[in-house]
């Protein structure tokens, strides 16, 4: 068997993404949690998609219009509403993007 593979393989496997190495360490807890007949309760492993998956769906116009509306007063409130999602998704894709937040209005 020729030894390049096996050191390809190798090189992969000792750079592992965190959130590959975080699975990795899930599925080993969970292991060790049926062995010992504990209930392993899974964990979720990765941050919220949902900015991302508005970003997806409302496409690079589309959160070009959201970021000009709240540039231009709207309230991340009255943009969750206006998009169809959560207060926390506009917030979290807003950040991300990293506009500035207004104070909150009396």
């Amino acid at each position: 068997m020729n030894a390049a593979p096996l050191a390809d393989l190798f090189e992969a496997l000792t750079h592992l993404s965190p959130k590959v190495q975080r699975l990795l360490g899930m599925a080993d807890e969970w292991k060790r949690a049926q062995r010992e007949g504990v209930m392993a309760v899974p964990v979720r492993p990765f941050e919220s998609k949902q900015p991302e998956a508005l970003a997806i769906r409302l496409g690079e116009d589309g959160v070009a219009l959201l970021i000009e509306r709240y540039r231009n007063g709207q309230t991340a409130r009255e943009l969750a509403s206006y998009f169809g999602c959560g207060l926390s998704t506009v917030k979290r894709l807003l950040r991300q993007r990293m506009i500035r937040r207004r104070p909150a209005h009396d």
